[in-house]
């Protein structure tokens, strides 16, 4: 995970039906973090820009979540449409679904 570059956030955030959740807003705040800036690979797998390859475990440890705050707050940012869920290799992928537009100018 790099340290460098930025991540912008628009103040419209404040009305995300998830902003008052907390461990929700936490989990996606970490995900704008740490998902891929450029295509990476993972096993021979692409990994496209706005994605990652992590695990529940590791999602729990990076934020001070418990394992099943980061499995509910994953649940609920996947049934909004915010993220998609899907396998890479013994991994979870996940994906922002607007990150392209969570980029743009």
């Amino acid at each position: 995970m790099s340290a460098e570059g930025y991540v912008k956030v628009h103040r419209s955030l404040l009305e995300w039906g998830w902003y008052t959740d907390i461990p929700t807003r936490v989990l996606f705040d970490h995900l704008l973090l740490v998902v891929n800036w450029k295509p990476g690979m993972f096993l021979g797998q692409t990994i496209a820009p706005g994605s990652v390859v992590t695990s529940h475990g590791k999602l729990a440890q990076e934020t001070g979540l418990t394992e099943k705050q980061v499995r509910r707050a994953l649940g609920n940012l996947e049934s909004t449409g915010e993220i998609s869920i899907g396998r890479a290799g013994r991994g979870q992928l996940v994906s922002l679904e607007n990150w392209a537009k969570y980029q743009g100018d």
